[in-house]
C-alpha cells in the first residue's frame, strides 16, 4: 500500500476532537463535540487546518449589498457618461427600473449592427458580478445574426485577455425584461472589464438598462454546529438545528475502504421558499500545491486566488463544477472531494479559495414545501479520499471510477457506434450502410466503417417542436401558443401529442413558456419548416418526467415489446436513441420553475441565480431514471444519445453510447477531448459532426479534414462521424481508406478500456493515454500532439507500475495503419513521430503477447463475421466460426495455429453463401492479417510496406514493394508469394516476385491492376509470403488498399445560387488522363432544382479542361442550404465513366 504523507508542518497543540474516522490509506478526520472538524491527517502528517471546519450555510435571499462601478447605469441622468452610436436613443417611456432605458434599433430592411457598452477599471484575481437587463421586440434571428450580450477582460492597453468574449442569449419572447449576468474571477493580467449589448447583423429593437459591474462579495456563511455521536456500525452522526437561520442538518460520516462518505439532509424550518448554499469546508492553507482543472492542466496555488473548473449556469451562484471530483496535490500527497453521480442532479461548486483559505464543496438548494419527493428538504452525498500525487487528477479519477462503478457500467457486447436516430442503417441483405433515415443510397461494404445497432425508436429529449403557419412575424404570446396547442390537440400522432406538450411545458421564473434557442420564424421550406407555408417554429422546452406525462415512457415500452416479440435477437444489439440526453442546456438557460412539476421529481431542487426561486435543474434525469434505463435493462437494449453540454456527466450513468454534436472550438479541443473521455470512462463516445460549423458549411469539405477528425478521436478512442460526412463531402468514398484503418484501431482501444493513469510519459507536451493492462496482453498507449508542428518523442514506460517484468523484451504494434509490423523498444522506450494536431496509437507487450494478440484479434473478426452475416449463416459456417474461435483462444500461439486459421479463412470465404461476397472477402482478408501476426511475432520478422496507394489511375497498374527481414524467413527462393483480392480476376492478373537482398532479408515486388471500370473506388489487396522455418510452415501478409482516382473531375463555378433566381454557371470538367476522351454528362438535380441542359457532350483534351455554360434554377420550394446534384459520366473510354455529386449552395433572398 502506498503511504501518502504531506510535506507540511503539523498543527501545533493537542487534538480537540473526541471522535475519529480513518480510512485504509490513512485519511483521518477528528471532530469536536460540536461536530466541527478539528484535525485532518493523511498518514503521519497533519494538514494545516487554520480553524475548525465542517458544514456551514448561506442564505442567498440575504446577499451583501453590491457597489456598482458603472456610472449612470440605469440612464437616470440621461446619456451622461455614455457614447452613443447611430440607432441608439434614450427612451423615457420604457424602463426596467426608474424612468429611462437605452433603445438600440435597426429598422431594416437590410440587417445592421449597433453596440452599446461600458469599460471600467477592475482588479486582477478578483471576483466580480457583471450584467444588465435587456428587452427585445421584433428581432430577426438566424443566419448568424441576433441580439448579443457580452463581457470581455482587457489589459492595461485594452487588449483582450483570455477568451475574446463571454456571451449569453435570451429567448425570443418580445416585450419582456430579462436579466443577463455573470460571476467571474478576473485573470492575472486583467485591468479592465468591457460589458456590452448588441444587435448584430439583424433588424429589430433592443432596450438595455441597469448595467452592473460590481465586486462580488462572499455570501456570509453560518457554521452548522451541533452534536456528533458514534453509531453502532462505527459511523458518526451529526445533528445541527439553527432556529435563527431556519435550517436543520443531519449528516452521517462513514468509512468505506479508502474514502470517507458523507450523507446528509438539509431541512427548512420556516415553511417558506429558500435559496440556500450548503458548504462543507476544510480551512486548509495549500499555497504551493496544485489545483487540477482536468487530467493534464493544473495551476499552482498562489495567495488570494480562487481555483475552480466550472461552467456558467442559470442556478445557484451562476456556475457549476464541470467534473464531479476535484484534485489538490502537494509534493507527496493528494486530497480529493467528490460527488457521486448516482444521487442524481445537483448544483455544486468544488473549489479551493486560498484567500480564506479553504477547500470546499458547496451545494445550492432551493427548498420548498411544494417539492413532493423532498418537501422543504434536500438530501446530498459526497466523499473525501486521498489520491496519488504523482498522477494528480488522473489518480483521483481512477479511484472515483473504482468507488462508483455503477455509474460507468459498460453493457455493450461489441464496439459498435453508429445508427443514431436511424440515420445510419445497416442493411444485412446487401451489407450497405444507408445514410439518412434508412432511405438514402446505400454505401457498400459496411464492415469498412465498423458496426452499428438495430434502431428501435428515437426520443427528442426536453423539447417538443411545433410548426404553426402564420404571416405574423412577431413572437406569439404565451396565451396564443397555448391556444394553438389546445386547438391542434389530437392532430399529431407520430410523436408527442399537443395535449401532452401542454402538460410538459417548462415555465420560466415569471410563468412564461421557455423555448430552446432555435425557436424562430421560418419562411416556407426553410430550416425546420418542411411545409409550403411560413410560420413560427416553436421548439418548446418540456420536462420529460414520466410522472408528468407518461406518453413517451409508454411509447418506449410499446416499441420494446414489439422488438421483444421478434425471434432471434441478441442482447444489446438494438438501440433506443435520444437527442439532448443531458437536458438540452436546461442548466444554462432552461431551469423549470413550473410548480406542479416539483411534485414528482426525485432530485432536490435548486434555485435561480437571478431570481432565487426554486427550480428543477435537469429536465430529463427523471425520465432516464424512471423509464429509459430500467426499460433498457429489462429488454437488454442499448441507450444511445446526443449530448452537448458539461452537465452531460449528470445523465451519463444511463447512457451506453454518447455522442457530441457540436465542438468547443480549436483552442478548447484538448480540454474537450479529455472531458468527454473522463465522463464516459470506458463507455463508447463518438463525434457526430466534423466541426462546429458543418451546418452552415458553404463549400464542400476537404477529405483531409475527415482524416484529421479520425486522428483527433484516436487518442481518446472516440468514434468518428459517419452520416454527416457525405452531407459535407457529397460522398464518403474519398475517406473509406482512412475509416478502414482508424475504426478497427478505435475498436481495439475501446475494447481494451481506457485507464486514466497511463504509467508512461512522452514529454514535449504530447499527452499519453493508456488503454488496457499488461497482465492480459492488452496494453495500449496513444500519443496526442495538439501543436501545429510535428513532434519526435520518446514514450517511456514505468514497468513496475504497469506490471511488466524487468528483463522482458518489448515490442510495439502501430494500430494505424494496422499492418503486421513489430517495432522493438529500446528497454522501456519507444521512439515515435506524432504529426501536427494528430495522434498515434500503439499496442505494447512481449513477442509472445504479440502473437496472442494476433489470435485474439482474429477472434474479434470471427465474431464480427457472425454478427454481420447472421441472416445468412448455415450450420457448416457456424461450425467453422466456432472452430476459429477455439483456435483464437489458444493459450500457446504457434505457427500451426496460425496456419490453421489461414486455412479456415479460405473455407469461410468459399462456404459462406452470401449476397455480399465483397464485404465477406474484406473481412476474410482482415482475418488473415491478424492470423499472420502470430508468425511475425514468433519469428521476429521485420516487415514494412505502404498501407495505402493513393491515385490508382483507371486502366493502369500500381507497383508495391514489401520489405521483409528476419533470420527465420527461410529461403526466399523457395517462398510462395501471391496477391489476394476480393475479385478473383484482379488476384489472377496481379504479379508478385520475391527478390533476395542481404542475408535474412528480401523484397516482395508486386504489380497490382486497377480496372478501367472498377467495381469499387477502393481496391483492397493482401500480399502473402509463404515460407518454411525450423518450426514449420508460416504465412506472412501485408494489406494494401489502392484508392482509385477519378479520371475526370467536375465542379460548378460558381457553386452558389439564390432561390428563385436563375443563374448561368460554368460546368468545369478536368481530364486527369493523358489521353483525350469524349464524354457525355448527365445531371440528375434534386427536387425543386432545375438544370438546363440536363445533358452535355464534351470533347476533353488529354490532361486538359473544358467549361460549358448551364443554367441553374432553385425554385422557391427548394430547401435552403447545401444541395448535391448527382451526375453520370458516359464515355467510349471506359476509364472516364463514373458517377458522383456536385456541390451546390442554395441561398434565400434577403429577408424582408
Amino acid at each position: 500500500m502506498l503511504l501518502l504523507v504531506f510535506e507540511l508542518v503539523a498543527m501545533a497543540g493537542e487534538s480537540l476532537g473526541d471522535e475519529v474516522l480513518q480510512t485504509n490509506e490513512g485519511l483521518r478526520l477528528e471532530f469536536s463535540d460540536q461536530a466541527q472538524l478539528t484535525r485532518v491527517d493523511i498518514g503521519s502528517t497533519t494538514l494545516p487546518l487554520k480553524r475548525p471546519g465542517g458544514f456551514s450555510v448561506a442564505d442567498h435571499q440575504r446577499p451583501p449589498a453590491l457597489v456598482n462601478l458603472v456610472p449612470n447605469p440605469g440612464f437616470e441622468e440621461g446619456t451622461q457618461g455614455w457614447r452613443l452610436e447611430k440607432g441608439q436613443t434614450l427612451d423615457t417611456t420604457i424602463a426596467h427600473d426608474g424612468r429611462a432605458s437605452m433603445r438600440l434599433e435597426v429598422l431594416g430592411p437590410e440587417p445592421g449592427t449597433t453596440n452599446l457598452g461600458a469599460t471600467l477599471p477592475v482588479k486582477p484575481h478578483t471576483a466580480y458580478r457583471v450584467g444588465m437587463w435587456v428587452r427585445g421586440r421584433h428581432i430577426q434571428r438566424g443566419s448568424g445574426g441576433g441580439p448579443g450580450f457580452f463581457y470581455s477582460e482587457l489589459d492595461e492597453q485594452g487588449r483582450h485577455v483570455g477568451v475574446h468574449q463571454v456571451g449569453a442569449s435570451v429567448g425570443p419572447q418580445d416585450d419582456r425584461w430579462v436579466q443577463i449576468s455573470w460571476n467571474l474571477v478576473t485573470r492575472p493580467d486583467t485591468r479592465k472589464l468591457l460589458l456590452r449589448g448588441t444587435l448584430f447583423r439583424t433588424t429589430g429593437t433592443l432596450w438595455l438598462d441597469d448595467f452592473l459591474i460590481a465586486e462580488a462579495l462572499d455570501m456570509p456563511q453560518t457554521p452548522l454546529t451541533g452534536t456528533i455521536q458514534r453509531q453502532t456500525d462505527g459511523s458518526l452522526r451529526s445533528q445541527a438545528r439553527l432556529p435563527d437561520v431556519g435550517v436543520a442538518l443531519e449528516a452521517t460520516y462513514r468509512v468505506n475502504g479508502d474514502a470517507i462518505h458523507i450523507d446528509g439532509v438539509l431541512s427548512d424550518l420556516t415553511g417558506r421558499d429558500r435559496a440556500l448554499g450548503l458548504r462543507f469546508g476544510l480551512p486548509l492553507d495549500l499555497q504551493g500545491w496544485r489545483w487540477y482543472d482536468d487530467a493534464e492542466d493544473f495551476q499552482v496555488i498562489e495567495p488570494y486566488r480562487t481555483y475552480q473548473n466550472t461552467f456558467a449556469c442559470e442556478a445557484g451562484a451562476g456556475t457549476c463544477s464541470r467534473y464531479a471530483w476535484s484534485a489538490l496535490t502537494g509534493p507527496r500527497a493528494g486530497l480529493s472531494v467528490a460527488v457521486p453521480l448516482a444521487q442524481g442532479p445537483r448544483v455544486y461548486i468544488l473549489q479551493h479559495n486560498q484567500r480564506i483559505p479553504e477547500t470546499s464543496l458547496t451545494f445550492f438548494f432551493g427548498l420548498t414545501k411544494d417539492a413532493g419527493q423532498n418537501p422543504s428538504r434536500a438530501p446530498f452525498s459526497f466523499v473525501l479520499y486521498p489520491h496519488d500525487p504523482a498522477w494528480g487528477m488522473r489518480s483521483a479519477m481512477e479511484r472515483y471510477y473504482r468507488m462508483f462503478p455503477e455509474s460507468f457500467q459498460k453493457r455493450l457486447r461489441y464496439e459498435g457506434y453508429y445508427n443514431y436516430g436511424n440515420l445510419e442503417v445497416y442493411r444485412p441483405q446487401s451489407h450497405e450502410v444507408a445514410i439518412s433515415n434508412g432511405q438514402g443510397k446505400g454505401v457498400p461494404d459496411a464492415s469498412d466503417f465498423g458496426e452499428g445497432y438495430e434502431f428501435l425508436w428515437h426520443l427528442h429529449g426536453c423539447y417538443d417542436y411545433h410548426q404553426f403557419a402564420t404571416d405574423d412575424r412577431a413572437m406569439p404570446k404565451d396565451d396564443q401558443v397555448k391556444t394553438w396547442l389546445a386547438q391542434a390537440s389530437g392532430r399529431r400522432t407520430y410523436y408527442t401529442p399537443e395535449a401532452e406538450t401542454l402538460k410538459k411545458l417548462v415555465y420560466g421564473p415569471d410563468g412564461e413558456i421557455r423555448y430552446i434557442f432555435d425557436t424562430q420564424y421560418w419562411r416556407a421550406r426553410e430550416g425546420y419548416n418542411l411545409t409550403d407555408k411560413p410560420g413560427w417554429g416553436l421548439n418548446c422546452r418540456v420536462n420529460e418526467d414520466p410522472d408528468i406525462s407518461p406518453f413517451l415512457a409508454d411509447l418506449t415500452r410499446k416499441h420494446l415489446e414489439r422488438y421483444a416479440s421478434k425471434p432471434r435477437h441478441r442482447p444489446f444489439s438494438a438501440c433506443l436513441t435520444a437527442d439532448a440526453i443531458d437536458g438540452y442546456f436546461s442548466d444554462t438557460q432552461g431551469l423549470d420553475y413550473r410548480r406542479e412539476h416539483f411534485a414528482t421529481t426525485l432530485a432536490p431542487l435548486t434555485f435561480g441565480r437571478q431570481n432565487l426561486k426554486p427550480a428543477i435543474f435537469n429536465t430529463i434525469w427523471d425520465f432516464h431514471y424512471k423509464a429509459w434505463w430500467p426499460l433498457s435493462e429489462q429488454y437488454q437494449v442499448v441507450t444511445y444519445g446526443n449530448g452537448n453540454v458539461p452537465s452531460a456527466l449528470t445523465t451519463m450513468p444511463f447512457i451506453d453510447i454518447s455522442m457530441i454534436e457540436g465542438r468547443w472550438g480549436r483552442a478548447a479541443r484538448p480540454r474537450e477531448e479529455r472531458f468527454w473521455r473522463a465522463t464516459a470512462y470506458q463507455k463508447i463516445w463518438r463525434f457526430w459532426c466534423l466541426n462546429t460549423s458543418w451546418y452552415s458549411l458553404q463549400h464542400p469539405l476537404d477529405p483531409k479534414q475527415v482524416v484529421q477528425a479520425l486522428g483527433e478521436g484516436l487518442a481518446s478512442a472516440i468514434f468518428p462521424p459517419l452520416e454527416t460526412v457525405p452531407r459535407a463531402l457529397g460522398s464518403i468514398e474519398p475517406c473509406r481508406a482512412a475509416y478502414r484503418q482508424y475504426v478497427p484501431a478505435i475498436e481495439e482501444l475501446s475494447a481494451a478500456g481506457w485507464e486514466p493513469v497511463p504509467h508512461a510519459s512522452a514529454g514535449q507536451d504530447v499527452i499519453v493515454e493508456r488503454f488496457g493492462s499488461a497482465h492480459d496482453g492488452q496494453l495500449h498507449f496513444t500519443l496526442r500532439n495538439y501543436a501545429d508542428q510535428p513532434k519526435q518523442v520518446l514514450l517511456r514506460l514505468d514497468r513496475r507500475a504497469l506490471g511488466i517484468a524487468d528483463r522482458e523484451s518489448l515490442v510495439a504494434i502501430n494500430l494505424v495503419p494496422g499492418t503486421p509490423e513489430l517495432l522493438a523498444l529500446e528497454g522501456d522506450v519507444l521512439a515515435a513521430r506524432v504529426e501536427a494536431d494528430n495522434s498515434r496509437a500503439f499496442w505494447v507487450g512481449s513477442r509472445r503477447q504479440a502473437a496472442a494478440r494476433g489470435l485474439r484479434q482474429a477472434g474479434v473478426v470471427l465474431d464480427k463475421i457472425e454478427r454481420l452475416f447472421a441472416t445468412e449463416l448455415e450450420p457448416v459456417v457456424t461450425g467453422l466460426l466456432e472452430q476459429g474461435r477455439q483456435l483464437s483462444r489458444s493459450n500457446q500461439p504457434t505457427l500451426q495455429t496460425a496456419e490453421a486459421l489461414q486455412e479456415l479463412a479460405g473455407k469461410l470465404q468459399s462456404q459462406l453463401r452470401t449476397k455480399s461476397p465483397i464485404d465477406l472477402a474484406k473481412l476474410v482478408l482482415r482475418l488473415r492479417t491478424q492470423a499472420a501476426m502470430v508468425p511475425a511475432a514468433i519469428l521476429s520478422v521485420q516487415s514494412r510496406a505502404p498501407r495505402v496507394i493513393e491515385e490508382g489511375m483507371r486502366g493502369k497498374s500500381v507497383s508495391v514493394a514489401w520489405d521483409l527481414a528476419g533470420e527465420s524467413l527461410g529461403d526466399p527462393d523457395r517462398a510462395e508469394s501471391t496477391a489476394l483480392s476480393p475479385w478473383s480476376d484482379l488476384a489472377a492478373s496481379s504479379r508478385c516476385e520475391v527478390r533476395r537482398k542481404a542475408s535474412g532479408a528480401c523484397t516482395l515486388e508486386a504489380t497490382l491492376p486497377v480496372p478501367a471500370e472498377p467495381e469499387r473506388s477502393l481496391l483492397p489487396f493482401l500480399l502473402t509470403y509463404r515460407g518454411e522455418s525450423q518450426d514449420g510452415r508460416f504465412t506472412l501478409v501485408t494489406p494494401i488498399d489502392v484508392v482509385v482516382a477519378e479520371s475526370v473531375q467536375m465542379s460548378f463555378q460558381p457553386d452558389h445560387v439564390v432561390r428563385g433566381v436563375p443563374l448561368r454557371v460554368r460546368l468545369r470538367l478536368e481530364n486527369r488522363q493523358p489521353e483525350a476522351a469524349q464524354v457525355r454528362v448527365k445531371l440528375a438535380p434534386p427536387q425543386h432544382v432545375e438544370v438546363t441542359p440536363l445533358e452535355t457532350e464534351v470533347d476533353l483534351p488529354g490532361s486538359g479542361s473544358v467549361e460549358r455554360e448551364i443554367t441553374l434554377n432553385a425554385s422557391s420550394q427548394c430547401m435552403l442550404g447545401r444541395a448535391w446534384v448527382p451526375y453520370t459520366l458516359h464515355s467510349t473510354a471506359a476509364n472516364c465513366r463514373s458517377r458522383g455529386s456536385l456541390f451546390l449552395w442554395v441561398a434565400g433572398s434577403p429577408k424582408p
